[in-house]
């Protein structure tokens, strides 16, 4: 029901841009502006009814203005996360197929298009060159190629916003482009000056600061990633960015400065409540000193993000860390699948029932059983643990404990740089295909 209601909204907001118009310059009724704000507070604040939500403050928006074209790409936006945008674009694809689309249409059919829709914004800018959208597309389309075209077409998107929000929206855009070019202080000082501007919201206000952020960070320049790293310190100890803001800030910190005194950023992600600064101060610890209070943290900061069960291997390898060696190994075998237990109820994989069987074993004895299980625990690749039991190998045998943890940090940091690698691999794809594309056009 709610799909269908969202469909005839976005169909209503299509029939009401069909004949040519020129949009100049001419601003958004302030109702309409406020509920786009409404909406995007709402996607913010998140919960289960932030969709919704969202869905009825764009529904007004688009009653309010019927030929603006933001909240239409809103409505397109949440059904995207549906996986159901391909309703939208079957729409505008029928509208343009018999002649009653117009440059509004052409642009929110391209953007649904990903690499593909790029010949229809440029139709888009020739049928209506005021359309700020259809700009964007272009600058959007242009980043891989003439970096000089697509900032110049991001300019021109700003220049013809016609609200707040697309103000902010095609600042954040036209700074992308400048960092993307290795010009990182024009980046971040758009942003700075977005961020402000009286009208600019205060959610838009933290995501612009987010972004400043963000960009420095990512600048190959060491100087200009300390001064992100300090930004990004100062925004978790005095604002309120989103769980994925506040993640991001955080990793981006871990991967630009290595060197950096992890206690600043417990005590940053510390200043203010929430479930998922409890997970990532305990990641924190997990990383630099493993304690019982990593493992509360950690449980406490799963609970807080409903789930009733905490587990998983961050959870194991809090347990461990906790000296819980035995436990945490049992409740680990009590939560995986009948799939992947033997007749015995011992896991298929040959390691990991060497690691079961190490861990039962240590009520026997001391230094030889931890040695065992320690052992077991790096060939079954559990490295995180494995780092714990040979720090409590340590009083018994110091020179067999420095060497099983000396293997266990190698493989985390061949963990750790393979992550990286993906992870820049990802980025790279993700600038280039056309199924993510959608995301900022």
């Amino acid at each position: 029901m709610r799909t269908a209601v969202l469909c005839l909204a976005i169909l209503a907001g299509l029939g009401a841009c069909l004949a040519p118009r020129s949009t100049a310059l001419r601003p958004v009724p302030e109702a309409a502006s406020q509920a786009m704000a409404e909406a995007q507070a709402a996607l913010r604040s998140g919960g289960d009814d932030a969709a919704q939500r969202a869905r009825d403050a764009l529904e007004r928006a688009i009653a309010l203005a019927p030929d603006w074209v933001a909240p239409r790409r809103g409505l397109d936006e949440i059904l995207r996360g549906d996986l159901r945008a391909l309703e939208s674009l079957a729409a505008y694809r029928a509208a343009l197929a018999d002649g009653s689309g117009d440059a509004a249409t052409l642009y929110l059919a391209g953007r649904l298009e990903g690499r593909d829709g790029a010949a229809r914004f440029e139709r888009a800018v020739r049928l209506e060159p005021t359309l700020a959208w259809a700009w964007h597309g272009l600058a959007f389309h242009g980043e891989g190629g003439d970096a000089g075209s697509a900032r110049g077409a991001a300019q021109r998107a700003l220049a013809l916003a016609r609200d707040p929000w697309e103000r902010t929206f095609f600042t954040q855009s036209l700074a992308r482009l400048e960092a993307g070019a290795d010009r990182t202080e024009a980046a971040v000082k758009l942003l700075e000056a977005r961020a402000a501007e009286a009208e600019t919201t205060p959610g838009d206000r933290t995501a612009l600061r987010v972004q400043a952020a963000l960009t420095e960070l990512r600048a190959p320049n060491l100087t200009y990633a300390e001064a992100g790293a300090e930004r990004a310190l100062e925004l978790l100890r005095s604002e309120d960015p989103t769980d994925a803001e506040i993640a991001e800030l955080s990793g981006a910190i871990d991967r630009a400065l290595i060197g950096l005194n992890p206690g600043r950023i417990a005590l940053a992600l510390a200043a203010r409540p929430g479930a998922l600064r409890d997970r990532l101060r305990a990641e924190n610890l997990i990383k630099t000193a493993p304690s019982a209070l990593a493992l509360g943290l950690l449980e406490r900061g799963l609970a807080g993000s409903g789930e009733v069960a905490p587990r998983g291997s961050l959870l194991r390898a809090a347990r461990f860390a906790a000296g819980d060696f035995r436990s945490a190994t049992e409740r680990w075998l009590a939560e995986l699948p009948a799939v992947a237990l033997d007749e015995r109820g011992m896991p298929r994989e040959p390691r990991l029932v060497r690691v079961v069987e190490a861990a039962r074993a240590l009520e026997d004895g001391g230094g030889e059983r931890l040695h065992d299980l320690c052992a077991a625990l790096v060939e079954a690749g559990w490295f995180r643990e494995a780092r714990a039991v040979a720090e409590r190998l340590a009083t018994h045998d110091l020179d067999d404990a420095v060497a099983l943890h000396t293997r266990a940090q190698a493989g985390l940091t061949f963990l750790s740089s393979t992550r990286l690698l993906l992870g820049a691999i990802d980025a790279a794809a993700r600038r280039g295909s056309s199924g993510v594309a959608t995301a900022r056009v």
